[in-house]
């Protein structure tokens, strides 16, 4: 496995961004890895969770060995504390990751841009990140997997809005109050119900949640609302909560679920 830390100066952030990049080889057996038929490689996009950045994937579990196994390249980004954003009051995130970031990445990695060979992972933060992103360019993603997500941001689902998250300064300036965040392109349940009827657009999602985790209901409820609209979807459940050692397990089984599409 080649791994990359890399620094590129952003025009949308206008500073230098980093990222870290990596691509299979012949694990020492002196073969190339299999790439897609133009020579590039299937790729994983990986979102972090609040408080943390791009090195946390390779630092709190075995990604480079998972990806090396299943012959996926891997970027993992860093946003901050942003959801995915064009913050109000900080920089434009959703605009960078997808008219900067994906674009930049790919004209110096051999990353095919075939949707089927082009994924997104998330935990907590970074699983409502990667749901948005997929659900919002569909066309661009294959393959979704949400860790323990924060996918009902706007406790639509739960029906049961609890005022201090709406109090969070990170989620005002990421979607101002939730009456603005509801129904919003940056409503992860709004979105996937706009597949109602049109489910066969939807990239395929590898889905799991600790039975212990905080959110484990939230991610219950997006997971039945993903099957009551017809969505692909592999859900996997254990007795943990909302920790790296699970995720850690479930981003395998994720990279060998996106092995599986490509």
């Amino acid at each position: 496995m080649a791994e990359f830390e890399c620094r590129y100066y952003s025009r949308v952030l206008a500073r230098n961004v980093v990222f870290y990049a990596m691509l299979p080889d012949g694990g020492g057996s002196g073969e190339e890895a299999p790439r897609c038929p133009e020579g590039r490689f299937p790729t994983v996009f990986l979102l972090h969770g609040g408080l943390e950045d791009c090195f946390a994937w390779p630092q709190k579990t075995s990604l480079v060995r998972y990806a090396q196994r299943y012959g996926l390249a891997a970027v993992a980004v860093s946003y901050e504390n942003s959801y995915l954003t064009d913050l109000r009051t900080g920089s434009d995130y959703w605009t960078w990751i997808n008219d900067d970031l994906i674009p930049y990445v790919r004209s110096v990695f051999p990353l095919s841009a075939r949707r089927a060979d082009t994924f997104v992972a998330g935990a907590s933060m970074g699983g409502y990140c990667a749901a948005k992103l997929a659900l919002r360019r569909p066309d661009t993603f294959g393959g979704l997997a949400i860790l323990s997500g924060a996918v009902d941001s706007g406790d639509e689902l739960k029906g049961t809005p609890d005022p201090m998250n709406y109090r969070n300064p990170f989620f005002i300036d990421a979607f101002g109050s939730r009456e603005q965040y509801l129904g919003s392109e940056n409503d992860v349940v709004a979105l996937l119900r706009s597949f109602e009827g049109r489910a066969e657009e939807l990239p395929k999602i590898y889905h799991c949640c600790g039975t212990k985790d905080k959110l484990y209901r939230d991610n219950t409820l997006y997971r039945d609302l993903a099957l009551a609209i017809g969505a692909d979807i592999t859900w996997e459940e254990a007795e943990e909560g909302h920790t790296w050692e699970f995720w850690d397990i479930c981003i395998q089984h994720a990279m060998e679920f996106f092995s599986a599409i490509h």
